[in-house]
């Protein structure tokens, strides 16, 4: 995407670094790097199951998509659907998709992003701890 976007701005003639390139980040976070996941996993679910634009986005193998929509029952999901398609989410897909874990994994992996180029990262909290999230990843904490 970076990439993509100072080639744009090349081809518009602007210098590259006038392109502001904010990025949603999805961030569960727990001490707990597995409930963390876990939690990530129910919304990426919900998403591939209901939103196949963002799968293929993402790179995602197509019937893989169908199968997790086929297994929640569409939209809106079957009662258990998406704890049912959870199962088909691998861990991969989790990651490539949230950060997840700790405070400390979170922080790297947005350096991660960084140094590859977005110029502000716009976190979304998965999991119910919003204030804990927003102290730990506050400007100024890392």
């Amino acid at each position: 995407m970076v990439a993509q976007a100072k080639e744009g701005a090349r081809r518009a003639g602007r210098p590259a670094d006038a392109v502001d390139l904010p990025q949603l980040i999805n961030v569960a976070m727990s001490d707990d790097a597995a409930a963390a996941r876990h939690t990530a996993r129910y919304v990426v679910t919900k998403y591939l199951g209901q939103q196949p634009h963002i799968g293929k986005a993402n790179a995602i193998d197509p019937e893989l998509l169908a199968r997790i929509n086929q297994v929640m029952g569409g939209w809106p999901g079957r009662p258990g659907g998406v704890d049912e398609a959870m199962n088909l989410v691998s861990d991969e897909i989790v990651d490539r998709m949230t950060i997840s874990g700790t405070a400390a994994h979170i922080k790297e992996r947005i350096e991660e992003w960084l140094d590859a180029g977005i110029t502000c990262p716009v976190i979304l909290p998965l999991s119910e701890n919003y204030d804990e999230i927003a102290e730990a990843l506050a400007p100024g904490t890392w």
